[in-house]
């Protein structure tokens, strides 16, 4: 028997290679450390309860997924949850599809599947401690679209939120 989630119980569902467990979880306590509501397997899964059940459920009831591109690569089940992930965006234009380049990462569009090249990615390949582009992730994650200025406020009141495409 699955436990039952309430409904938007996650802002994020973090998906990731098996390979990149530890960039997965540094990332995950940052933004739970930020007030993020985050869903990590290693986090969240209960022992001996049916895991893809589980999986399923917290998807279902998370606002966006965060599918992280390492040096690894896309793992086999993270294929799976990117695919899941993009199906929900179908069925629901609210929730967000978030690749994250990891560092490790080569930025080359080809290591992504195609129907995920289509949303802008987030770009950590720098390192994880980048406020300004840990900022941008918040923001994505959170669908506000623009980010609060530090600097004297340019026309319109704020930035644009700035996301990268991986080089082809």
């Amino acid at each position: 028997m699955s436990r039952t989630i309430d409904v938007r119980d996650y802002d994020t569902f973090v998906s990731y290679n098996n390979r990149d467990r530890g960039l997965a979880s540094a990332l995950a306590t940052r933004l739970a450390d930020a007030g993020v509501r985050v869903f990590l397997d290693l986090w969240c899964l209960i022992p001996g309860e049916p895991c893809q059940e589980a999986l399923e459920e917290a998807m279902t009831h998370s606002m966006s997924c965060l599918v992280l591109f390492g040096s690894a690569g896309l793992g086999p089940w993270q294929g799976e949850e990117a695919r899941s992930s993009i199906d929900q965006r179908v069925r629901n234009h609210r929730f967000r599809v978030i690749p994250v380049l990891l560092p490790g990462h080569s930025g080359q569009a080809h290591t992504m599947p195609l129907f995920l090249r289509r949303y802008a990615a987030c770009n950590l390949r720098a390192g994880l401690d980048s406020d300004h582009e840990f900022a941008q992730l918040l923001a994505s994650i959170h669908a506000c679209g623009r980010l609060a200025t530090a600097d004297p406020e340019p026309a319109g009141g704020t930035a644009l939120l700035t996301v990268a495409r991986p080089a082809v």
